[in-house]
């Protein structure tokens, strides 16, 4: 479900200025900085012919850098989906760990479902939309899953934490329980509880089955 990067008609003279600065954004990270001349002449040489096919080859650039940079953690809104339990807990034998999300865990957004054509406007791939279109929507056939995700990123994004070897640490009380599904082995309830006894902040244990949620 990745967007489409795309650039619209450049003769448009609403839409150039929104070129002209992405090209600048571009050129800028250059080693020896382009003095304003070089970037008009740049600028002059520039066809819809020629952009399309930047945008093509960028395409493939794009999602590997976002692939390179970001990990996305996934959440739930509510620990009594059916759904949830019989698809990603092996029909009740698995668990859910709630957590309580405040900014020392991430900020949480809530994806969007849509089955509609995704295009990335190339002159504007570094704005939150970008980040909106790229990671935040999921086609409509995954919307039971009601799913908030944690978008995190190396470098970190803004004031999100700091990834440790491409892993979240977060603060123990932010774990506050662990819901074991009906079906789970006794053996791994057990193990979890044996980890849990070591933890300073208080954890809340429960069952759920599918004539609860269902």
């Amino acid at each position: 479900c990745k967007p489409a990067m795309v650039i619209e008609d450049i003769s448009d003279p609403k839409y150039w200025p929104n070129v002209e600065a992405w090209v600048r954004r571009c050129i800028r990270h250059r080693e020896t900085p382009p003095t304003e001349e070089e970037i008009q002449t740049e600028l002059s040489t520039l066809t819809q012919e020629r952009l399309e096919e930047l945008v093509r080859k960028a395409n493939d650039d794009y999602h590997r850098a976002v692939n390179n940079r970001y990990r996305i953690l996934s959440l739930a809104d509510s620990r009594t989906n059916d759904h949830l339990w019989q698809t990603y807990a092996d029909n009740y034998e698995g668990v859910c760990l709630e957590f309580f999300v405040d900014p020392m865990l991430g900020s949480a957004y809530e994806v969007q479902y849509s089955d509609e054509f995704r295009a990335l406007d190339i002159t504007n791939n570094e704005g939150f939309d970008a980040l909106i279109q790229t990671t935040l929507i999921k086609r409509t056939r995954w919307k039971p899953e009601g799913e908030y995700r944690l978008v995190l990123g190396e470098p970190p994004i803004g004031d999100d934490p700091t990834l440790v070897q491409q892993r979240l640490q977060f603060p123990e009380h932010l774990l506050t329980g662990i819901v074991f599904g009906h079906l789970v082995s006794k053996d791994h309830q057990d193990a979890l509880l044996n980890i849990a006894r070591f933890r300073i902040s208080p954890l809340e244990f429960s069952i759920a089955s599918r004539s609860e949620f269902g």
